[in-house]
């Protein structure tokens, strides 16, 4: 306590300070609260040993085979009660964050085969290779194959005429002979050998990456659109926002061939290739771009059902520019997408107007969305998503410098506002049309209502007529967003609240035949059986996109499992009474038709699993998985 008596205030502050301590520092008020701390502490510290020896001294004078119980007992007894933990009120919503690891544990190096052994092209000793170079003992340790348990040959086989996955195949048996002591990798024998590539486009390769990660692409296009900016819009410093790597930017006569994305994807459909078409959005049923779920198997099952316009998962225009390989696997499409587009995420014009260039310079896609309906943190803390929807002069700004710099439509999907509250796309819309974009997509919930509640049609139909009476000269289509599960719902979309169509998001995770009806204008209710050939044709897919291998067998797997845990809502038509199905209503207790249909309705974890095992075989003793959206739009 002496530090506080003996301390000299006079020698160190001003008179003022000085005065204020004397009228409002209370010293030896202080000096009292310390010493009564002090003596609370002497006073627990006490109690507690006079415990510990207490129970010391019950041990030893009552030991026996009860002893251990004793002790439990007189801890119990003066052990005080441990502090409830406050439970926070909010609801459980969005994503399942840190949910650990929920696939199949990647396989050791050496038990891996060398690819580049395989070709005759591996240079390294087997001991110095990370891969095993002993296939035959690989051949013969390998796990059952999966030709055997599930009744098929392999996909990769089939489609392409020849797996080169080799022994590391899990459907192997189908293509993989072994004679004296020696394996072959057969060719099918009458489907012609095709590459991957002849069905996927925008398959990006490493010198493309390589490329773009020491910074050798010039973004030409991308300075002169923003010198056209106001002056607010436009980077501070053009060095920094255009990056020159150590050995300079390639000229656009020097760009390796090697750079530019595989397009040898056939199209199927009335338009040759290199023929440019001309976009019309209207009538279109349209497949909304769902992170995650909304992969390339997940788009071509929707595509079989008639989907007219497909768009990829949401990829960052910051790890685009960067070289990020797995986000530029969000851009791949399919030769049956025959009206394809991507959803990037940007905060300023000149990283939306570099992706921009990258995509129309070196991919295959017919228009480019801007995703201002994000509602995720990750992207809204950065200037995107919502957050952009915020900014309309800016939000004007990208769009305006995307179209010069790409030569593509550009697309844009919003939100009714940032709160419930405070609607402000009526007032979006009318700054857009200035930049004159190919679509506006409005997604009828806020920010902060992420994805509950319902869909509000009614403000929907506002924009859309606010949209028609300004500036009548330029002519946007404009589309709704939410909530449609149904044909009906969709024709309600157009006819009633006056849209030109309707993006469909979850109700397509539900029921990806929803476009079949819309197409057919009336319910369609799918049998069990029917239901579970889609789920084949999906995993037939995966295996075709992600390969054959345990690695793409893990992968077609895990993204199964995410559409199941939608999938899992839909209640079929024929058991319901009353109103059709609505898609924020939780699904009563049913008993259903049959006991595979039961399976399909359960939300249990271990049911998807089941039904997973069905399709791709059994899983691991330690898988588990959860899913990675919550797909709550109703409270449970």
């Amino acid at each position: 306590m002496n530090d506080v008596e003996n301390f000299d205030f006079d020698s160190i502050f001003d008179d003022h300070t000085i005065q204020v301590k004397k009228k409002y520092v209370d010293v030896a008020f202080i000096l009292q609260k310390r010493a009564e701390n002090e003596e609370r502490l002497r006073e627990a510290e006490q109690r507690k040993k006079e415990s510990e020896e207490r129970i010391q001294a019950t041990l030893v004078t009552e030991n026996g085979s009860d002893g251990q119980k004793r002790e439990s007992e007189a801890l119990a007894v003066e052990t005080p009660p441990e502090k409830r933990v406050k439970v926070s009120g909010k609801k459980e919503r969005g994503q399942n964050k840190n949910r650990g690891q929920h696939f199949e544990d990647k396989l050791d190096d050496k038990k891996k085969i060398c690819r580049a052994y395989m070709k005759g092209e591996c240079d390294r000793e087997e001991s110095a290779c990370k891969w095993s170079h002993d296939e035959m003992s690989i051949y013969n340790e390998r796990e059952q194959d999966l030709g055997l348990v599930l009744g098929m040959s392999c996909p990769t086989y089939e489609k392409y005429g020849y797996c080169h996955y080799g022994i590391s195949c899990r459907f192997c048996d189908s293509h993989v002979t072994s004679k004296d002591g020696k394996l072959e990798n057969h060719k099918h024998p009458t489907v012609e050998h095709r590459r991957i590539d002849y069905y996927e486009s925008n398959r990006v390769n490493g010198a493309f990456l390589t490329m773009l990660r020491s910074n050798r692409y010039a973004f030409s296009k991308t300075v002169s659109s923003l010198k056209e900016l106001p002056k607010n819009l436009q980077p501070k410093h053009m060095g920094k926002t255009i990056r020159k790597g150590r050995h300079g930017h390639y000229a656009q006569d020097e760009i390796p061939k090697e750079c530019y994305a595989s397009n040898n994807a056939e199209r199927l459909g009335a338009v040759a290739d290199g023929e440019k078409k001309t976009l019309d959005f209207r009538g279109k049923s349209y497949l909304a771009p769902l992170t995650t779920v909304g992969n390339m198997p997940f788009r071509r099952v929707c595509k079989d059902y008639g989907v007219d316009i497909t768009c990829g998962e949401m990829a960052t225009c910051r790890n685009l520019v960067m070289g990020k390989m797995s986000e530029w696997a969000l851009v791949q499409r399919h030769a049956s997408e025959d009206f394809f587009g991507v959803q990037i995420a940007g905060a300023w014009p000149d990283e939306l107007s570099k992706t921009a260039e990258l995509i129309s310079e070196f991919c295959d896609v017919d228009f480019i969305d801007i995703n201002c309906g994000c509602p995720l943190d990750l992207i809204c803390k950065t200037g995107g998503g919502c957050r952009l929807g915020k900014a309309p002069d800016k939000l004007a700004g990208c769009i305006s410098s995307m179209k010069t710099t790409s030569g593509l439509p550009v697309t844009c999907k919003i939100r009714t506002g940032w709160e419930p509250q405070h609607d402000m796309a009526h007032k979006l819309i009318a700054k857009l049309k200035e930049a004159q974009p190919a679509l506006i997509t409005l997604h009828g919930r806020s920010r902060i209502c992420r994805y509950t509640g319902v869909a509000r049609w009614d403000y929907i139909n506002e924009c859309s007529e606010a949209s028609s009476e300004v500036a009548k000269e330029i002519d946007v289509p404009f589309f709704g967003n939410g909530d449609v599960l149904s044909y009906s719902d969709y024709a309600e979309a157009i006819e009633k609240y006056g849209t030109d169509g309707a993006m469909i998001g979850r109700g397509a995770l539900i029921k990806p035949w929803v476009f079949e009806e819309i197409k057919e204008q009336k319910v369609m209710d799918p049998s069990s059986s029917e239901r579970m050939d889609m789920l084949k044709k999906f995993v037939r897919y995966g295996l075709e996109h992600w390969g054959t291998d345990q690695q793409g067998l893990a992968n077609t797997r895990r993204f199964l499992l995410e559409w199941l845990s939608f999938l899992c809502r839909y209640v079929p038509t024929g058991i319901i009474e009353g109103q059709p199905q609505q898609i924020n209503h939780r699904p009563p207790p049913l008993v259903c038709r049959d006991e595979l249909e039961t399976l399909f309705t359960s939300s249990d974890c271990n049911d998807w699993i089941k039904i997973t095992e069905m399709l791709l075989g059994p899983v691991p003793e330690s898988f588990r998985f959860v899913p990675k959206h919550k797909a709550n739009s109703y409270k449970k």
